[in-house]
């Protein structure tokens, strides 16, 4: 396994290690004591209520300069305190993008659809967006393991993919994309809020997150890590 990038948010002064951050309006994005995995510090996103839609509070990593064309991004401890409220409004927690904030290619959290909310992907193919969700419901103030996967369709096909795991659990997939048309420079997590909460403020937490280009998984506890690597308990 290649780790591009890893961080656990222990530089607790804004990008906390990483390349930057991209907040907009009264959003925030800060290091917070309450949740985090290992260490002291995890990521505190924040969207308060009653703003207009697409607003954000992400970290970003920029360094992967179209390098790449199969990517996992795992974080620890994602936590949120509010679902989405409207049909089609999504919590994206860990997206990729051509820009820092702009051309996205993919983004993974929450969606609400008709049927309810659900974990999701909203995905580019063909040059549109669409979103695609699985069939569980996330439940707020609630620890979970997410890992994204995108693949980058080859020149003229429809190879590429995305996928959604949820504490080590294939949740959400859609495979057959056309989605070339857009780099793969940036990861960007925190939420990137197509739809933002209209009556309550969003809390996004999370942390421990890795960038690698192959499956990472969620990180096993120190007794059966230290059961696994022969080591007295």
């Amino acid at each position: 396994m290649t780790v591009i990038f890893s961080n656990g948010f222990e530089n607790p002064v804004s990008p906390f290690g990483w390349s930057g951050t991209t907040i907009n309006a009264t959003c925030t994005a800060t290091a917070e004591l309450t949740f985090p995995h290992h260490g002291s510090y995890g990521l505190q996103a924040y969207i308060p209520q009653a703003l207009a839609t697409s607003k954000f509070a992400t970290v970003y990593y920029g360094s992967l300069a179209g390098a790449y064309s199969h990517l996992f991004v795992r974080a620890m401890n994602v936590r949120f305190d509010v679902l989405p409220e409207d049909t089609d409004d999504f919590h994206g927690i860990i997206g990729f993008w051509e820009n820092s904030n702009g051309n996205n290619l993919a983004q993974a959290g929450c969606i609400k659809t008709a049927a309810g909310q659900f974990w999701g992907i909203r995905r580019r193919t063909g040059g549109a967006f669409a979103n695609v969700v699985g069939a569980n419901t996330p439940v707020v103030n609630t620890n979970y393991c997410l890992e994204a996967e995108i693949i980058r369709s080859s020149a003229e096909n429809a190879d590429g993919a995305v996928r959604l795991f949820v504490n080590g659990i294939l949740e959400v997939e859609s495979t057959g994309l056309d989605n070339d048309d857009r780099a793969l420079n940036y990861v960007l997590f925190g939420v990137y809020g197509g739809g933002s909460p209209d009556l309550s403020d969003l809390n996004v937490y999370g942390d421990c997150v890795v960038i690698s280009d192959v499956y990472i998984g969620p990180e096993v506890s120190g007794i059966l890590r230290r059961l696994l690597m022969g080591v007295g308990l």
